[in-house]
């Protein structure tokens, strides 16, 4: 085997998320190998927000394809709008905040991370005025 111990071909079967007791697929399921705290290659990831805002900051890029719904990403100022079949990256070290007024689903592109950095700034928030949006840019 060339490339050391990994092999050539890895298969993923089933990758869809599984609802959970909620029936909401809210977590991320990764696709690739774990890539621990340094990484050269990507990482996916597939989430959905119903009704909800998130923001977050990443040490590496993250690419955002949008699967069903509606999407608004923002950062550095500027904000797009995804319909299904649309991607958006957002560069490593700018904050990201993904905004779903319904339902939106979608594949998160993570990497690399060579450097090893910790994403944060992790925040949630509900759209529909029963919950506060973050402060901030």
């Amino acid at each position: 085997m060339t490339g050391g111990d990994r092999p050539a071909l890895v298969f993923h079967p089933r990758v869809t998320l599984r609802p959970d007791a909620d029936g909401r697929r809210s977590q991320c399921h990764t696709l690739t190998e774990d890539p621990g705290s340094a990484w050269a290659g990507v990482v996916i990831h597939e989430w959905e927000l119903d009704g909800e805002g998130w923001e977050d900051l990443h040490p590496h890029d993250e690419t955002t394809y949008l699967l069903a719904g509606e999407l608004v990403i923002e950062s550095g100022g500027l904000a797009v709008t995804l319909s299904p079949g649309d991607a958006a990256l957002v560069r490593g070290g700018h904050l990201g905040r993904y905004l779903a007024h319904g339902y939106a689903r979608m594949l998160a592109i993570y990497g690399p991370n060579p450097s090893g950095e910790p994403s944060s700034q992790f925040r949630s928030w509900r759209l529909d005025g029963t919950g506060s949006p973050p402060m901030g840019p």
